[in-house]
């Protein structure tokens, strides 16, 4: 199944798909998602410009149930494996996603799941400043 868009969603990651675009913010919930539209709306009341929109989107892995880092690593695993057969868009961008996970005990395991890192970057950011 290759990477495709229509109409801005990306087929083969659920069924109502997500608001994907080049460069992606990936959430186990909703509330984060929440966060960072409320930074956007004062950001863009106060300087006029928006952090997100089609160069960079922001959406939860699922609503309430279907969120959490469980489904995070699932979604991800399936996207990896659909962005290795597409890796850019329409206009040649390579796909560029990141997810955010909480910094607790699921979130910790999520990273390992996906990518084998035992530490955050919260935990490098500590590590560097006590030396």
């Amino acid at each position: 199944m290759a990477l495709g868009r229509r109409g801005g969603r990306l087929r083969g990651t659920g069924e109502s798909g997500w608001p994907f675009t080049t460069c992606n913010l990936i959430f186990e919930g909703t509330t984060d998602v929440d966060h960072l539209l409320t930074a956007n709306d004062r950001y863009s009341r106060g300087c006029g410009l928006q952090l997100l929109g089609k160069d960079l989107a922001a959406f939860a892995v699922g609503q309430r149930d279907e969120g959490g880092t469980d489904n995070l690593v699932q979604r991800l695993q399936t996207l990896r494996s659909l962005m290795v057969d597409d890796p850019v868009d329409v206009n040649g961008a390579r796909f560029r996603v990141l997810a955010v996970v909480d910094n607790d005990i699921p979130g910790k395991r999520a990273l390992y799941s996906c990518f084998g890192c035992r530490r955050t970057a919260s935990d490098t950011i500590k590590r560097t400043r006590t030396g």
